[in-house]
């Protein structure tokens, strides 16, 4: 325990940073899945987005199968107001 209450002082000089335990530590080292819990992150806020999108242009134009036409370009009215 001392060595790593040691580890933890050396640490805590180092950049500024400081860390309160191991875990700390632990948690603030990359890891070989860390871009790809980037890349779940951004795909998940993408989602968000676009499910957020969706539901103003179906509150705009009534239903799904009118939007679909629409995004199909099948049907081309007036943007609402």
């Amino acid at each position: 325990m001392q060595k790593l209450e040691e580890a933890l002082r050396l640490l805590k000089d180092y950049g500024g940073v400081s860390f309160g335990s191991f875990e700390e530590v632990f948690m603030a080292q990359r890891t070989p899945v860390d871009d790809e819990l980037h890349m779940m992150a951004a795909c998940l806020a993408y989602f968000k987005v676009c499910t957020g999108v969706r539901r103003v242009c179906i509150k705009w134009y009534g239903c799904a199968r009118v939007l679909g036409r629409q995004v199909m370009g099948r049907w081309r009215p007036a943007w609402p107001t």
